[in-house]
């Protein structure tokens, strides 16, 4: 109870010492300035309380942000987290990876490899055995009958859950639609999960790996923090780029740096020093451990309890089409694992596939700078452990040779890649070793793995310390330490797709590390547009991505895509009716912000299923394609909005309220057909005129249809007014009448849009529409606006209020930038290790029914992968990215600083500001040859007295406000700006005095 009173204080203090009125926000011309030094530089100082419970941020070593994760999780009950099988989980997580690879660094010392080439897969998945019921195994001082018995009772609990499940599912959806297919599945997989148990129980020997052992001559110990010794000193560091782990035990300490190599490179590496901390002589033997566990992400919709757990079996009976050898290579530093496909009609390896039969490689190398090869190599799992266990391996123990297994089925996965060295250290010796885990094709060779032979880490850190978000006002650190930790989590989120050779940026979370899925390509454009200050490649990239997922200009872009080469539109999800926009929106950010009009004319061709794509497919023709697509498949309804389809933005719109008791009056199939939506009209409003700008001098035609297409939409929003917000969608009933939704209720996804489009503004809504989104769903939230009242807190629609606010409530947007950081989530939900430095994509606010947690539906529990997600990292940094007043126009960039501080750095790898009160510097760096115009708006009641590019002086028009600075340039060239401004003198001020000549005698 104490604990709880205490928790619930903080909640009641957080609340009420977080929500300034928007009146009371004070001046900041009256508090003293700032000094600010270099941007890059981070105060080294810990930021208590930003941690929560599970420890605190830092400046680590190298200068950058870093987490030092201090829970002991095994002995702290609030370690554990919700999740759809009620298990008893404390394991936390962090992402550490490169263009290719993604590695989940564990607070229990361990990592696991994910790569996306040909379809997700985990390398060394970690599955020790563990099971719904484990803790019952727990309560030792139980008799073994009894133990067995409430094991029983714990399952049909679970399976009663499930059926009423199914049966509200039966109940809410009639079976005659296919979308209800959905439900029975659940059903088919509820029977397979006794076969499920049975099958993880027997397979226990999957560690993952990314730690090793040491043999000490006494004691064999792990130097995973999860198999730790009793009485051993341990240390977790989450890294930018890293994840480091020290453990000290019996004089010997092992510290252990396993990062990515910036760039391409499908690997792993594992930087290890072990020193000797006695005055006498130590002869030790290293285990190198990584598992091999092979786990194939095949698409799988029901990711909610039980179901799940059949879904696993599936996705292991994969391996049973397999056969497996782990080999030593001529180097005899090299474990090279090799899957071969033995199933029946294998397609061919370019053909479109929900499974990879053509796995890469997976390979553990040892780039110790010492000349002798390692002592050992054990490659038999269950041999390797032998009569030990996880702690202490009996192979270790027992001090035994080399450890080999011969080629054989792949199903249970049996093998493991085990390298020993045996060392001798002089007391305070220090010995380094180094590893690389990855991935090559069958047919290609090691050799890109040699640069890495010497430790990569500092050119590494040095590549991501060029390409991180800095911004600060000198006065707050967190702000500053986040922007640069969301470019990291944001970049680091992107993979290699083979099928369509491009990189792309996830959306991460339960959907793709659960469903095995990703998309939808609404989120790869929003990724893309702050991705574009960042590495405009990878933004370019994953325009491309999008697009060569588009089926037809018909049935334009498919709503997920997952395996290999396979396109997936989810039965409810066939007809989304927003993705265009997004993507138009997206391509418009980066084509304005780096003037690449050549990409304009790089072909991608659109999908098909049979690998046989049509040639002469341009991006200009995708950009056509989307718009055609909006106007004349998705359409508009009788009242001249923009047809909802089967969702807008909002996945579940018309499916939640088809199936809803507090809307029995909802069909889906009529509201499919002829429901309208009011944030994709209004979202129309922003993006079309703004492509028709962009796009006007390449395609003056299509211009002119894009301002043509929104003429009718701004009266036809403005009919959505109902006095206080605009409703949210008009639906259909099963005879065809209107239902409207969120006449009676607000919802923020139909208010951000209008105040970003200027809609609410043109028609004189704006103050009241604010009013009403901080009085219903502000006020009282000191993380951020829900989307409903005592809703949920969606980064992507809370960060998008953000911009919207910045049109004409700076203050307000700070607000909201502040509120929605990572160090106010800590401070407000100290208990949850989500939302403090990894967070799903929606997380609860301090009311609703699940206070400071995140969701479940019925196929995804975003509880039980509640990290990674690539929403909350890119959002802040494009509000971030607008509150300093950088916009896309038809020909550059606007800027127009609304940040309310007088001084702010804002330094992106595309573009540089420095704003004061009197003076922008600014710096473009160019990554293409070409030509842009900056058109820089200074504050109200100033006037501009200087204008330069490079130095030279632009002319502007006297008294005004705004210049336009033309920049030419050729790649890589650096062109700065500046402008400066004065406060003219109002008329009502009297004149200064007239100075009194000095006479000379």
């Amino acid at each position: 109870m104490n604990r709880f009173l205490t928790g619930f204080g903080r909640r009641l203090l957080a609340i009420t010492q977080a929500q300034p009125s928007p009146d009371a926000t004070p001046d900041p011309s009256d508090a003293p300035i700032p000094a600010i030094g270099d941007v890059r530089q981070f105060d080294r100082g810990t930021t208590t309380g930003d941690g929560g419970i599970f420890g605190e941020w830092e400046i680590d070593a190298n200068g950058l942000p870093s987490f030092r994760y201090e829970l002991d999780q095994h002995a702290d009950m609030r370690a554990r987290f919700p999740n759809s099988l009620s298990l008893d989980r404390r394991e936390h997580w962090y992402p550490i990876g490169n263009d290719r690879v993604t590695g989940l660094a564990y607070n229990e010392g361990y990592v696991q490899l994910y790569v996306g080439d040909r379809g997700g897969a985990f390398l060394n998945r970690f599955d020790d055995g563990s099971s719904p019921d484990d803790w019952i195994d727990g309560l030792t001082f139980l008799p073994e009958p009894i133990r067995t018995l409430l094991k029983r009772i714990d399952l049909s609990v679970r399976l009663w859950r499930q059926d009423r499940l199914l049966a509200h599912w039966r109940t809410a959806h009639p079976t005659e639609s296919d979308r209800f297919k959905l439900a029975e599945a659940i059903q088919d997989h509820m029977a397979a999960q006794l076969q499920t148990r049975t099958r993880r129980a027997a397979t226990n020997l999957h560690y993952a790996g990314g730690f090793g052992y040491v043999a000490d001559g006494e004691q064999v110990w792990s130097t995973a923090y999860r198999y730790r010794p009793k009485g051993a000193l341990t240390r977790r560091i989450f890294g930018l780029g890293y994840f480091e782990t020290e453990m000290t035990h019996r004089d010997i300490r092992v510290i252990r740096r396993t990062y990515a190599p910036y760039g391409d490179v499908s690997a792993l590496l594992s930087d290890i020093t072990i020193r000797n901390l006695s005055d006498q002589p130590r002869t030790i033997r290293h285990f190198e451990y990584w598992d091999v566990n092979t786990y194939q992400l095949k698409t799988s919709w029901f990711q909610t309890g039980l179901p799940s757990l059949a879904s696993i079996d599936s996705r292991e009976d994969l391996n049973d089409s397999f056969v497996q050898a782990v080999t030593l290579e001529a180097d005899g530093r090299t474990l090279r694992s090799r899957m071969t496909a033995i199933a029946d009609d294998v397609p061919a390896p370019d053909a479109p596939s929900a499974v990879d039969w053509y796995p890469a490689d997976t390979f553990l190398i040892d780039l110790s700078d010492r000349p002798e090869p390692p002592a050992a190599f054990y490659t038999d799992s269950a041999a390797f452990f032998g009569e030990g266990d996880s702690m202490r391996p009996g192979a270790a123990v027992e001090h035994s040779e080399s450890i080999w297994r011969e080629p054989g089925s792949a199903g249970s996965q049996p093998f493991c890649m085990v390298q020993r060295r045996d060392l001798t250290l002089a007391p305070g010796e220090i010995v380094q070793l180094r590893y690389a885990y990855g991935t090559v094709r069958p047919d290609e060779s090691l050799d890109f793995i040699e640069p890495y032979r010497r430790s990569h880490l500092d050119t590494t850190l040095d590549s991501w310390r060029d390409r991180l978000a800095y911004f600060s006002t000198g006065d707050l650190p967190a702000l500053q330490r986040e922007m640069a930790w969301h470019s990291y989590c944001l970049e680091v989120a992107s993979v290699y797709n083979a099928y369509h050779k491009t990189h792309v940026i996830t959306q991460g979370s339960a959907y793709l590390y659960l469903h095995g899925i990703d998309g939808v390509p609404r989120d790869q454009a929003l990724f893309s547009m702050p991705m574009t200050y960042l590495r405009p490649d990878l933004a370019r990239e994953t325009l491309m991505l999008v697009m060569a997922i588009t089926l037809t200009p018909e049935y334009g872009m498919s709503y997920g895509f997952g395996g290999y080469g396979q396109v997936n539109n989810v039965v409810i999800h066939k007809f989304p009716s927003d993705i265009d926009l997004f993507f138009l929106m997206a391509l418009s950010e980066y084509l304005a912000a780096t003037g690449d009009s050549d990409f304009l004319a790089v072909e991608v061709p659109f999908y098909a299923s049979d690998g046989v794509q049509p040639a002469g497919i341009s991006v200009l023709d995708h950009a056509r394609a989307a718009f055609d697509h909006l106007m004349h498949t998705v359409n508009v309804g009788p009242n001249k909005l923009i047809r909802v389809g089967d969702g807008d933005w909002n996945d579940g719109i018309v499916f939640d309220n088809a199936s809803s008791r507090l809307f029995v009056g909802v069909n889906f199939e009529q509201s499919v057909e002829h429901g309208e939506s009011v944030p994709n009209t209004q979202m129309a409003l922003h993006v079309l005129p703004l492509a028709a700008a962009v796009l006007a001098p390449y395609a003056p035609d299509l211009a002119e249809r894009m301002k043509a297409g929104v003429r009718d939409f701004g009266s036809a929003v403005e009919k959505q007014w109902v006095g206080r917000w605009y409703t949210r969608a008009i639906l259909r009933s099963i005879t065809n009448t209107p239902v409207v939704i969120g006449k009676y209720a607000i919802d923020l996804e139909s208010q951000v849009w209008a105040l970003i489009s200027g809609a609410a503004a043109k028609h004189g809504h704006e103050a009241t529409l604010i009013e009403a989104i901080d009085t219903l769903l502000e006020r009282y939230s000191p993380t951020g606006a829900p989307y409903l009242e005592r809703g949920m807190i969606s980064a992507a629609i809370a960060q998008l209020l953000t911009w919207g606010y910045s049109e004409s409530r700076p203050d307000l947007a700070w607000r909201a930038l502040n509120k929605l950081t990572f160090a106010t989530r800590a401070q407000t939900f100290p208990e949850t290790w989500f939302g403090i430095w990894t967070a799903p994509d929606s997380m609860f606010g301090v009311e609703g029914s699940a206070i400071g947690a995140t969701w479940a539906s019925a196929i995804t529990p975003m509880t039980d992968f509640p990290a990674m997600n690539s929403n909350p990292h890119a959002m802040a940094l494009l509000s971030l990215i607008r509150l300093c007043g950088i916009a896309p126009t038809g020909d550059g960039l606007r800027i127009a600083p609304r940040i309310p501080k007088q001084h702010f750095v804002l330094d992106l790898p595309l573009v540089r500001l420095d704003v004061n009160p009197t003076q922008i510097d600014g710096e473009y760096r160019a990554v293409v040859n070409g030509s842009r115009v900056l058109t820089v708006r200074t504050p109200d009641g100033t006037q501009i007295s200087e204008a330069t590019v490079s130095g030279v002086p632009i002319a502007f028009a006297p008294d005004a406000r705004e210049v336009r600075l033309p920049l030419t340039f050729a790649a890589k060239d650096r062109v700065a700006f500046r402008v400066t401004w004065t406060i003219p003198p109002s008329p009502d001020t009297p004149p200064p005095p007239t100075p009194i000549p000095q006479v000379r005698l």
